[in-house]
């Protein structure tokens, strides 16, 4: 059967994601209600701070190194990225307990003044830009790194 086949690959790829999986059940073990006030300023700073736009990002990061891995499904990667898309809110569902146990709704509602700022909305900018360049720089430079290693074990 060649789902059964593909299996380990996904398993794999799953594995990948598991920080969401641990926040989901971080969020799901709370059993503790957010306040409606409190929840819906957290879903304003998540929207603010653009967060599933990070999230989302990533995902394509990590998608895109997954997709070369030749065990993986022909179409898995694709399916699967549309249907993360089309179901962010339940990620940012999931988000709220945790932001909510961290935060007061003073603290909330003090963030979502600031990045509601020119100054705010470019550091979410910047934030967005930087870790993919960050990324590869950290890629060049473990490159660089590893290289001198295999040098210096070959002498």
């Amino acid at each position: 059967m060649r789902i059964r086949s593909h299996a380990g690959a996904v398993l794999v790829f799953l594995a990948a994601l598991l920080p969401l999986g641990e926040a989901w059940a971080q969020a799901d073990s709370t059993g503790d209600a957010v306040a409606p006030a409190k929840a819906e300023a957290i879903r304003t700073f998540l929207g603010l701070t653009r967060v599933t736009d990070q999230v989302l990002v990533g995902l394509e990061t990590a998608l895109a190194v997954q997709a070369k891995d030749p065990t993986i499904p022909e179409g898995f990667m694709e399916k699967f990225s549309g249907k993360a898309k089309a179901r962010v809110s339940e990620l940012v569902d999931l988000m709220v307990p945790i932001f909510a146990k961290h935060m007061t709704l003073e603290e909330v509602q003090g963030f979502n003044a600031f990045f509601r700022t020119p100054l705010g909305a470019r550091l979410v900018d910047v934030q967005l830009a930087v870790p993919t360049e960050m990324g590869k720089l950290g890629q060049r430079w473990g490159l660089k790194l590893a290289g001198e290693v295999l040098m210096e074990m070959s002498q």
